[in-house]
């Protein structure tokens, strides 16, 4: 994790674009963590969309302890956001 950490903020000090392989990369390489030990995804992925949902009704001001700077969460944002983009584009091309 702290390897990681340290890929991100050097990214992010290049200033590379989130739309790069290399952001593209950092992002993958947390979600790798961050699942690594799951054995059903599919499971996951809907579990956290049904917190996102209840959590939208709770106080907004409520958030997870993290080691992530503001800037570092928003630079991820817009890395899962370009990919987000970039395959539903693929898609549409390939459709």
């Amino acid at each position: 994790m702290l390897e990681w950490l340290d890929s991100l903020k050097k990214v992010m000090d290049r200033g590379t674009s989130p739309k790069s392989p290399e952001a593209f990369e950092i992002l993958i390489q947390l979600t790798e963590m961050a699942t690594k030990h799951v054995e059903d995804q599919a499971e996951l992925a809907n579990q956290l969309g049904k917190a996102q949902e209840s959590m939208k009704s709770e106080v907004a001001d409520f958030q997870f302890p993290t080691l992530l700077t503001l800037e570092e969460e928003a630079f991820l944002e817009k890395v899962g956001k370009e990919m987000e983009s970039q395959y539903n584009q693929e898609i549409k091309d390939n459709g």
